[in-house]
């Protein structure tokens, strides 16, 4: 387990252009986090939904607002990820699973903890 800094990249609303086009505000969190490995259940879990986990990182929840995306700073050089599954494995502790960005994903699937 390894601290890693991140950035939680999220977008939101502000109406619509001239050609009625929505206009995304981008806003960018950076937060401490624990870059945990991905098990082998996850692959094989994600696997069967054609998704390829790469990153598992354990936040803070107070610091996490729905974000769909992350950048990581990896070789001097910044990765863009997909948020695909957040889980709440403690009060302390959500779990974020991502992989990397290709496309247009789903939002994040959120899945409780032991409340």
């Amino acid at each position: 387990m390894n601290d890693v800094t991140i950035k939680l990249i999220g977008y939101s609303s502000s109406g619509v252009d001239a050609f009625l086009q929505p206009i995304e505000t981008k806003t960018e969190t950076e937060i401490l986090a624990v870059s945990v490995p991905v098990s082998r259940s996850e692959f094989y879990r994600a696997g069967q939904l054609g998704i390829n986990p790469e990153y598992l990182f354990e936040i803070n929840p107070a610091e996490y607002s729905g974000q769909r995306d992350i950048d990581i700073t990896e070789n001097g050089m910044v990765k863009h990820l997909k948020i695909y599954r957040t889980y709440e494995s403690s009060a302390d502790v959500l779990e974020l699973y991502c992989q990397a960005a290709a496309g247009l994903d789903p939002e994040p699937v959120s899945e409780g903890g032991d409340d």
